[in-house]
């Protein structure tokens, strides 16, 4: 009865093995769990020790910008008080050329346009009703004394929205002194 009652209540090889086979793969698989939970673990603490890496270098990268932004003013305010000095020294006063202009400009005459630049160099449109008109305009700035190197290229005829004959002409000239005396507007 003991026999049977061991043989009953035992194991056979074959169980054995099962079971260890079994034990084997059930080991496996918690250590295999155990793995993938720590490498989780493991990421998961690097990529919110990263994400405040990131933080802190973003801020001082905003600091940084702050700084070189502040800089750039500083420099910029700097660069413009000294060119503010240039200009005030080495340029044309653009008010007093265009009032220069308008005292030896003819009622007749009217400006298109108008260019200039720092040294005074101007490009003049301008139109008005007859040849003679024109040439009397380029005279009196040519004669002036706050305008040399006068150079019309070419005048050319045309018609106005009302039909009325005009020419029109580009001069080129050079600032140089204030006009000193009002030149008859007729």
């Amino acid at each position: 009865m003991e026999d049977t009652l061991l043989q009953e209540g035992s194991l056979s090889d074959m169980d054995v093995e099962n079971v260890g086979f079994f034990g084997f793969f059930q080991l496996f698989i918690v250590l295999a769990l155990f793995f993938v939970m720590g490498n989780a673990a493991y990421f998961t603490v690097l990529k919110i020790g990263e994400q405040r890496n990131v933080e802190v270098l973003n801020t001082k990268i905003s600091e940084t910008e702050q700084k070189i932004s502040k800089m750039q003013y500083s420099e910029s305010v700097y660069l413009a008080g000294k060119a503010s000095v240039l200009v005030d020294e080495q340029s044309v006063s653009w008010h007093k050329v265009i009032s220069d202009m308008h005292l030896l400009t003819p009622d007749n005459v009217s400006y298109l346009s108008y260019a200039g630049t720092d040294l005074g160099n101007l490009t003049v449109s301008a139109v008005t009703d007859s040849y003679d008109h024109a040439a009397n305009f380029i005279t009196t700035f040519s004669s002036s004394d706050s305008f040399e190197n006068v150079f019309v290229p070419v005048l050319s005829t045309g018609l106005a929205e009302d039909g009325s004959a005009v020419v029109t002409f580009h001069m080129f000239l050079d600032y140089r002194e204030p006009v000193t005396t009002k030149v008859s507007r007729k």
